[in-house]
């Protein structure tokens, strides 16, 4: 190795002394451009290790390189000579200053030569990278990735692009690159392939999509075993919003001893086993959750769930407006707007109650609110609205408990609704 790195710094003093160029000294010191392509594979080959001895060689070449071209100053169609588009980045890499590489990005946009892409496309990596690392702009690093040639995009650009939209909440945009990383993952390592999936199912929690969000965090965890403590409240989630509370509540049972993870415990047993229609099992946590953390936001949430579940409307309402002046939050709250909309519905103030759920929104918007309509309509009579809500429900809900409830409501509904017509027909 210290052959090739004496080499080519032999070749930059033969550039001082004769007027040659960094690459024609090189390529006039070795006899032809092999020394140089060498150089530049056994770059391709330290960049995946980690241990202290390559990273060592490969600062050298890097120094090298960039010694090469900015003391000779190497003009882009001599560069583009060393052959691919890996040797323009190599060659860049850590020597010229950043406003210089967005100029010269310029430059080249408004210039649009063909010959000149594989530089222009390096000079996007370059950009994309130190935007990304240094300067936090996630929106101009994500611009500079998505400008790179299809055809000179590897499963790490895609992956670097990706996680530029993702850090701007740009999800869907993001799983659709990490879903292109993934399918071009030769240069992907095993942490960047693991990776890809742990955000790819972060993001399809943030939209909503519990199905694909399991899916992936499954996959994670087969790739990388050893990130299940990093996943588990996040399964939880999923599976809880699947209404698979059986497997929701085996994973918060294997969670690790701590505060944060004693309180997600009990928060989400009480909540599931309400769900679950455990009334008595879920005020036993909310109890345990009152006495361990008296002070906790979710306290008058978990019991106005409750007792609506249980049907003690005067109970469910009391603990609603204690929850309402905590500060929690607001009139306009999403939870909130719900439980009024499900206190109205009781109450018989059925276009009060269509006012509140038409008020609740949320991005995603929860399939809950049709299931909601259809109850509201379903209680006034409506049978054609009411057959129509829980049909949209049943098509778009990911809880398969309330799909099959829903479900079975609907069909002796339409039976009802067609038996109506056949009256009516005769």
């Amino acid at each position: 190795m210290k052959k090739i790195g004496s080499a080519i710094l032999v070749a930059i003093c033969l550039a001082g002394i004769t007027g040659l160029t960094g690459v024609d000294a090189a390529q006039k010191n070795s006899g032809d451009s092999k020394t140089v392509n060498a150089i530049l594979k056994r770059i391709q080959v330290l960049e995946e290790k980690k241990d202290e001895k390559s990273q060592a060689e490969l600062r050298e070449l890097y120094f090298a390189l960039g010694q090469k071209y900015r003391d000779s100053r190497i003009s882009a169609e001599q560069a583009m000579k060393l052959g691919n588009i890996e040797s323009r980045k190599y060659v860049l890499k850590n020597t010229e200053p950043i406003e210089e590489v967005e100029d010269r990005i310029l430059r080249l946009e408004r210039r649009n030569f063909p010959e000149e892409r594989m530089e222009l496309d390096a000079l996007y990596i370059r950009a994309g990278k130190y935007n990304f690392t240094e300067r936090k702009d996630y929106r101009k690093a994500a611009e500079y990735f998505s400008k790179v040639s299809v055809g000179n995009k590897t499963g790490k650009i895609y992956l670097m692009e990706a996680n530029s939209l993702y850090a701007q909440n740009e999800y869907e945009e993001a799983i659709t690159d990490f879903d292109s990383a993934l399918a071009r993952n030769d240069d992907l390592s095993k942490q960047d392939i693991a990776l890809c999936y742990w955000y790819k199912g972060y993001a399809h929690l943030k939209l909503g999509d519990y199905v694909s969000a399991e899916k992936n965090l499954r996959k994670l965890l087969e790739v990388d075993p050893t990130k299940k403590k990093d996943v588990e409240k996040d399964m939880v989630i999923a599976l809880d919003e699947q209404g698979k509370y059986d497997e929701a509540l085996e994973w918060l049972r294997k969670l690790e001893r701590g505060e944060e993870n004693r309180k997600f415990k009990l928060r989400r047993r009480a909540d599931i086993l309400c769900k679950m229609g455990a009334y008595y099992e879920s005020e036993g946590m909310i109890k345990d959750l009152e006495i361990e953390y008296p002070d906790d936001e979710l306290i008058n949430l978990l019991k106005t769930q409750l007792y609506l579940a249980v049907g003690n409307l005067p109970e469910a309402k009391k603990y609603h407006e204690k929850d309402f002046q905590s500060g929690r939050d607001s009139f306009y709250d999403y939870d909130s707007l719900i439980f009024r909309a499900e206190f109205a519905l009781r109450e018989g103030n059925y276009d009060v109650a269509l006012r509140y759920v038409d008020m609740a929104k949320r991005d995603p918007m929860p399939a809950y609110n049709d299931k909601l309509k259809g109850d509201i309509y379903f209680a006034k009579g409506d049978r054609h609205m009411a057959s129509s809500y829980y049909s949209r429900f049943i098509e778009t809900t990911q809880n398969q408990v309330m799909k099959r409830e829903v479900k079975a409501k609907y069909e002796k509904l339409m039976r009802e609704i067609q038996g109506q017509v056949i009256e009516i027909e005769q």
